[in-house]
This record gives structure tokens, C-alpha cells and sequence, in this order.
């Protein structure tokens, strides 16, 4: 987990009067504040570790996969009740996959610097009025990554009018990590199919890196 030990959060602020009768008051701050790291990602990194849990996926019309897809009502595993460890068979292990989770080695805390500006005046007895501005800038927030992913691949999607009939003679491009299939096939008998990602590990699932993001908000 990390822990940063060289924060630095100074904070400041200024009060200022113009005038006796039915003054001018200005007031301005200026700070910076770390964040917490939100328990989410640190239990992300204690649960995925590779080996706690896996996860098992089949899709029914795969043809290999319908072969030992359980058919209702009976099921895939019978696990007994209770807190006991159930092992899926070992005809499941193509189809088992872990995830794993870690902090970037560069992980930074994200902070945010916060500044705020009010000028305010007395108008009548008892009656003021004011105009404030906040500025608020994150700066190294948090995002996971997943980087058990392939290059994605360019894929043109037709364009269609409102009514689903007429093509209008244009693609919509998308970056994308799977890709469809319109022709049939062992592992896809009603095209169209959409493949699963081939992952450059795949004895893994998602290997979710969480790191600093450059931008900003």
C-alpha cells in the first residue's frame, strides 16, 4: 500500500476591511489538501491477488463450451453449504481466470489545491451583499488501468439512418479490444458473435494497475 511521508499541505488565509461606514471586506484562502485512498482500492489489492478467487465464464453458444454447460436445473459444481473452500473441476480450468491488482510503483497521492475569493459590502443596517469565486484544481487522481490488455483494433461500424434501413454511406470507427464475427463457425454457430479479448497473460483476467493520472481536473 502506499504511504506518502513527505506531503506538504500549507494552508493560508486573509481578511482585509476598507472604510468605516459600510465597509469593504475582502476575504481569500488558499490550501492544499491530500486525499484519502478510498478503501475500494486497497481491498482490490488485498482480494486480487491471483489466487483468493477466480472467476468462471462459458458462453452457451460456444460449441465447445455448450458441451459442459449445465442445463437447468441441475448445476455446473455442487458446493456444500458453509464457509468451505469448493474447487471447480479440473474439465473447468481452460475457462477459470484470476484477476490481479497493485499500485503503480509511481502512485502519488492525488491532492487538490482549493482557493476561494469573497469580496463583500454592507449596503443598509444589517443587509450586505457579496460575490464569491472557488477555484479547485485535482491533480494526480486515481485511475486504474488495465494493462493485461492487447493493442485494441480499429473497427468500422455502418452508419444508418433513425428508422435501422437506409446506410448513409459512412463508418463510425471505434477502438476496440474484441471484434464481432459474421461468419459462422465452430465456436460461433449464429453469427454474429462477439470473441472474447485474448489477453497477452492468459492464465489471467484484468491485471488492474492503479495509477496517477497525468491530467488533471
Amino acid at each position: 500500500m502506499p504511504s506518502d511521508t513527505n506531503d506538504f499541505v500549507p494552508r493560508i488565509g486573509l481578511a482585509y476591511s476598507v472604510g468605516q461606514e459600510h465597509p469593504w471586506v475582502m476575504r481569500a484562502g488558499f490550501g492544499i489538501f491530500y486525499t484519502r485512498i478510498p478503501q475500494i482500492y486497497q481491498s482490490s489489492v488485498i482480494n486480487d491477488n491471483g489466487t483468493s478467487k477466480s472467476f468462471l465464464e462459458l458462453d452457451n453458444s460456444d460449441y465447445y463450451q455448450h458441451k459442459i454447460f449445465p442445463a437447468y436445473p441441475n448445476a455446473l459444481v455442487t458446493c456444500d453449504r458453509g464457509p468451505v473452500a469448493c474447487t471447480a473441476p479440473v474439465s473447468l480450468s481452460p475457462y477459470m481466470s484470476s484477476d490481479v491488482s497493485a499500485f503503480a510503483p509511481d502512485f502519488k497521492t492525488p491532492k487538490v489545491q482549493q482557493g476561494s475569493l469573497n469580496v463583500e459590502r454592507e449596503i443598509a443596517d444589517r443587509f450586505a451583499a457579496g460575490v464569491s469565486y472557488l477555484y479547485v484544481h485535482g491533480v494526480d487522481l486515481i485511475r486504474a488501468r488495465d494493462v493485461n490488455l492487447p493493442k485494441p483494433a480499429e473497427y468500422e461500424y455502418p452508419i444508418y439512418d433513425p428508422t435501422g434501413n437506409d446506410f448513409l454511406n459512412s463508418f463510425y470507427i471505434v477502438d476496440s479490444f474484441s471484434n464481432w464475427q459474421t461468419t459462422k463457425s465452430m465456436t460461433c454457430p449464429y453469427p454474429p458473435c462477439l470473441n472474447d479479448v485474448q489477453r497477452p497473460v492468459s492464465q489471467l483476467g484484468a491485471i488492474n494497475q492503479f495509477e496517477s493520472a497525468a491530467s488533471s481536473v
